[in-house]
């Protein structure tokens, strides 16, 4: 196997939401807002984890 075809093997892992919480790789704070906005019926990379991290904290406060 490549190194190209493992590293876009490995980056798309899915995980589901408790795996993403249970992860040592986010912070406290990280994982309080991967529960709020994760839905616990699908699966997501750690690239789209950290997506919703992003995008849950530049929204915009009323």
């Amino acid at each position: 196997m490549k190194k190209s075809d493992r590293k876009a093997a490995k980056s798309e892992q899915s995980f589901s939401k408790s795996q993403l919480l249970a992860a040592s790789r986010y912070s406290t704070s990280e994982k309080d807002v991967l529960a709020a906005v994760l839905d616990g019926d699908e699966t997501y990379s750690h690239e789209q984890a950290v997506k919703q991290i992003s995008v849950y904290l530049t929204k915009e406060v009323m």
